[in-house]
């Protein structure tokens, strides 16, 4: 059945460029002198299609994209603050990619709107208020107004054109039943949890004593400039002693990696690494003696001189505050130890349930449990497939794109117990409780739902597609 208030098939993949379009053709060039500070100057260009320009002037159809959804957010009593703008001249510049797109895409055909269906098209721009044709309008309207509205007009139709032939894909009987019976298979499960957080800290701080360099803190000042030149004429000036470095840090620096006295922020050693890009300097730097200048380093972001306030600390790896420290390190770098040892205590928990049972294994191993209810394949959660339903655990949350538990959970036998899935912050271990068969979704039923949804996904696949061609420049974050 047909949901109340859902567009019609051919109205979603338009809904996006050609109602923009029609209702917008007439509307006046106000938004960007009412938003921008710098209204007075011409502004950048947005990007471009295959050599054709995407701009904010009067009478394009980005500019008109925009002032269209500009118009909706100030009738919906929205904000449009800074970032509701962005978000309307992304939409409004997706928007014209497609425009452009779909005229390339359709002028290959060599299809051209025919005259009479543009003059058609053309008579609501000339009607009154009770939306009936006026001759009088049509002659109070300026020739160059209606020269204008044609181009419009035709560059709806073409893109209408490639719209229709998307959204009137046809599919088959076959289609709805294989769809229909990707749903009948579904499997609830037992599952155990291992949190990846409960990480000891008795084990952090064992891997912080294997590798201690790691973890040395360095006591350093730096100095960040954006270009070379800048930063060794700086550099020579300190070495002249001509100018002293807490000062050129209060007049130069950019304080990328430091406070604004010039202190570095993440001065351990795996930290100091990763700004620094040759390992030659790395080395001279660690190695500096106190009040002592380093040469002029490429850093991730500029040039940076360091100078050493005093000498390095070793980790105390007895401290809890080391521990964390070493976690946190963990956690980023080298999720996989952490996962390795939750991994190998899942597995012990896999063989204990396979000999005294999933619940006995749960209270031995004090493991978090949850019963997962039926739910078949689903990866991404599509709304064509019956929905995996986890509730509100949190644990669960990336399952349903998660290949690997998917592939996992539906291989096991009945009451076969599963070898332990990393899913998110977790290791987890599955028990199939039962098989069912669900027959809710027939091919009748999918029958109505099919076009609604499989023109969103193709809507979603085309932006997609045309949004990352090689022939679309994109410099909107730039001009914005």
């Amino acid at each position: 059945m047909k949901k109340e208030g859902r567009k019609p098939v051919t109205k979603i993949l338009l809904s996006a460029g050609s109602i923009i379009i029609l209702v917008l053709a007439a509307v006046s060039f106000i938004v960007i002198p009412a938003m921008m500070p710098n209204a007075q100057k011409q502004m950048p260009e947005f990007g471009s299609y295959k050599g054709k320009k995407i701009e904010y002037v009067q009478g394009s159809y980005f500019t008109n994209a925009v002032e269209y959804y500009v118009s909706q957010q100030k009738n919906q009593r929205q904000n449009l603050d800074d970032g509701a703008y962005f978000n309307i001249f992304n939409r409004a510049f997706r928007d014209a990619v497609m425009m452009l797109a779909f005229a390339d895409e359709v002028k290959k055909s060599g299809y051209e709107p025919a005259k009479p269906l543009i003059e058609r098209s053309m008579l609501p721009y000339f009607s009154n208020s009770n939306g009936v044709y006026s001759a009088k309008i049509f002659r109070d309207t300026p020739e160059s107004r209606k020269v204008e509205i044609r181009k419009q007009v035709e560059e709806q139709l073409i893109y209408n054109r490639y719209a229709q032939d998307i959204s009137a894909l046809k599919y088959s009987q076959a289609e709805l039943a294989f769809i229909a019976d990707m749903n009948k298979q579904t499997r609830a499960f037992d599952a155990a949890f291992f949190s990846t957080n409960d990480y000891p800290k008795s084990e952090a701080a064992e891997f912080g004593k294997k590798n201690a360099e790691l973890f040395t803190k360095y006591d350093l000042s730096v100095i960040t400039l954006a270009t070379e030149s800048e930063a060794k004429k700086l550099a020579q000036r300190l070495k002249n002693n001509e100018l002293v470095f807490t000062d050129a840090v209060a007049e130069y620096s950019t304080n990328q990696y430091s406070d604004e006295k010039g202190i570095l922020n993440n001065a351990y050693h795996y930290q100091l690494k990763s700004i620094v890009k040759s390992e030659d300097a790395f080395k001279k730097i660690t190695e500096l003696e106190a009040g002592t200048i380093s040469d002029v380093t490429e850093t991730t972001t500029g040039f940076s001189i360091f100078t050493a306030t005093g000498p390095a600390t070793k980790a105390d790896f007895s401290d809890d505050s080391t521990a964390d420290l070493v976690y946190n390190y963990l956690t980023i770098y080298e999720a996989g130890i952490i996962e390795e040892y939750f991994i190998n205590i899942a597995k012990d928990f896999s063989a204990e349930a396979s000999l005294n049972g999933f619940k006995a294994a749960s209270v031995k191993f004090n493991a978090e449990t949850a019963e997962i209810p039926a739910f078949p394949i689903n990866y991404g959660n599509s709304q064509l497939l019956g929905s995996i339903q986890f509730g509100s655990n949190p644990k669960l949350a990336e399952a349903q794109s998660n290949e690997k538990f998917l592939t996992t959970a539906f291989s096991l036998a009945e009451k076969e117990i599963s070898a332990p899935t990393v899913l998110g912050k977790n290791v987890v271990v599955l028990q199939l409780k039962e098989i069912k068969t669900d027959e809710t979704l027939s091919p009748e039923t999918l029958q109505f739902m099919y076009p609604y949804y499989t023109s969103q996904f193709d809507t979603d696949a085309i932006q997609s597609f045309f949004m990352a061609s090689p022939h679309l420049k994109n410099n909107l974050l730039n001009a914005f």
